[in-house]
């Protein structure tokens, strides 16, 4: 399999891009040192944004009038889901986890951009635990890096990039909505499925999930197309040398990596391509024709757009 980038924009008003939704032919982009959803065309223009996250107690800085949270006080939104909640289109926003500043979720009604903040402590708890009981995985700490649901489940994607411990947690769609609706927390979530899967690495340095979405939500052989991505650093906060990114699938019915679909990026001329992919989701998937949009992080400077044909 190869995964060619075939086309590339630079976003200029958004930096740090973190995930990216395609609903409706539009896309909707966060970014996780951003108050910002963006909503955009499929040719990368801006039509919208919408604030998410109250930036009134903290000391935003700007760049070229572009709004940042610093790293210590961002609620570091890393991925993002659909979920159709009384026949209306929501957008379920996390944040990674990784502090405590950073255990809350937005919940937005893309009918009137309505906006609900909510605490995700108590199952960001219970997914740390689980992570803690598993084998050479007692000092990972959670960063929850991608989101994907269908009708039936919502897939939290766990970025182990630091010892290779990556892993997919998966909840029913009625405990997470009961979850989500209740008060302070009060209903909990009555199980959570949790399967490790092994992921490639460059030079010896691990990949850790960066973002995850469904190929076909009509297909009974439903597969997960996710993406990882290479950084040399030593712990989940701080930024490291990128040294590549891949994209690949997993079958939900078998709970399994395939590995004759994993890749590593490529420009056209087949080099690698040296870039943090943290956002996917699919434009087209049939036997003839695959094709995403992928978003980056450049840690600090503007996102690229990535338009690429699987093969």
């Amino acid at each position: 399999m190869k995964a060619i980038i075939k086309n590339k924009i630079i976003l200029n008003e958004i930096y740090s891009a973190s995930a990216i939704e395609l609903i409706d032919n539009e896309l909707f982009i966060i970014g996780d040192n951003s108050p910002f959803l963006f909503v955009l065309d499929l040719e990368g223009n801006i039509k919208n944004k919408v604030q998410i996250f109250d930036i009134k107690d903290t000391n935003v800085t700007t760049n070229e009038n572009i709004i940042i949270i610093p790293k210590k006080e961002k609620p570091d939104f890393e991925a993002s889901c659909v979920l159709n909640i009384n026949q209306k289109k929501h957008l379920f926003v996390v944040g990674s986890g990784s502090s405590d500043k950073r255990d809350i979720a937005v919940l937005i009604d893309l009918g009137t951009f309505e906006v609900q903040k909510i605490s995700i402590k108590n199952l960001y708890k219970k997914i740390t635990k689980l992570i803690s009981l598993s084998e050479n995985a007692q000092n990972d700490e959670l960063n929850i890096e991608g989101l994907c649901a269908n009708e039936t489940t919502v897939y939290f994607f766990q970025r182990g990039n630091i010892n290779g411990n990556n892993f997919i947690f998966s909840i029913s769609i009625d405990d997470m909505v009961s979850y989500l609706f209740s008060k302070k927390e009060t209903i909990k979530i009555k199980k959570i499925d949790k399967q490790k899967v092994d992921l490639p690495s460059i030079e010896n340095i691990f990949s850790g999930f960066s973002d995850a979405c469904f190929t076909d939500n009509q297909n009974d052989n439903q597969q997960i197309l996710w993406t990882s991505s290479v950084e040399n650093t030593t712990n989940t906060i701080d930024d490291g040398k990128v040294l590549g990114s891949f994209v690949g699938t997993y079958n939900i019915h078998n709970q399994q990596v395939e590995n004759s679909i994993i890749t590593e990026m490529i420009n056209q001329k087949e080099t690698v391509f040296i870039g943090k992919v943290e956002g996917i989701c699919v434009t087209n998937w049939s036997d003839d024709l695959k094709r995403a949009i992928a978003v980056t992080d450049a840690d600090g400077g503007c996102s690229e757009m990535l338009f690429i044909e699987i093969s």
